[in-house]
């Protein structure tokens, strides 16, 4: 029974580490779904300041922009918000993307836990198994000692008889 337990352990342990694995890489790929919202989150925050930036820029001076100003301010404006309807679609689609990637790592940690919690159980079967077999053997061993001295015993006392 202890060689099955045993290469049942082997098998659990293969699985569990199979399933690490697997856990890693999903760890690795939601981290970097997770870089790549974070980096477009930080273009539409760019994209957002150049469109404001010449009405803040000019919100101060009581001095009127030119015309060629004005029109360029109103083409930057324009283009950063162009800019920013286009990404919206990007920043959904990534933001899809990491949820997903995430139920993923959950599932494959879950998974990971299952396996761990399997090889555990394996373990503690092979232990309790070492010990009942050292438990039989120290019987066995006392039962042959226990025996030894009564053959002996019974040695002396057919000896005592005799004489």
């Amino acid at each position: 029974m202890a060689i099955v337990l045993k290469r049942l352990l082997r098998i659990r342990s293969l699985l569990e580490e199979a399933s690490r694995a697997d856990l890693e890489r999903r760890v690795i790929e939601s981290a970097r779904v997770e870089a790549a919202v974070r980096r477009q989150e930080d273009a539409v925050r760019r994209l957002r300041g150049e469109g404001l930036a010449p009405l803040l820029a000019s919100g101060g001076s009581n001095v009127a922009p030119s015309r060629a100003e004005t029109e360029g301010q109103s083409r930057n404006r324009y283009l950063a918000e162009k800019e920013l309807r286009a990404s919206q679609p990007v920043r959904e689609r990534l933001e899809w993307m990491a949820k997903q990637e995430a139920r993923r790592m959950l599932a494959s940690r879950e998974e990971f836990l299952a396996r761990r919690k399997e090889r555990r159980q394996v373990e503690l079967l092979l232990q309790a198994e070492n010990q009942r077999r050292r438990v039989e053997e120290a019987r066995r061993d006392q039962r042959t000692l226990d025996d030894w001295f009564a053959a002996g015993r019974t040695r002396l006392g057919r000896a005592g008889k005799k004489g």
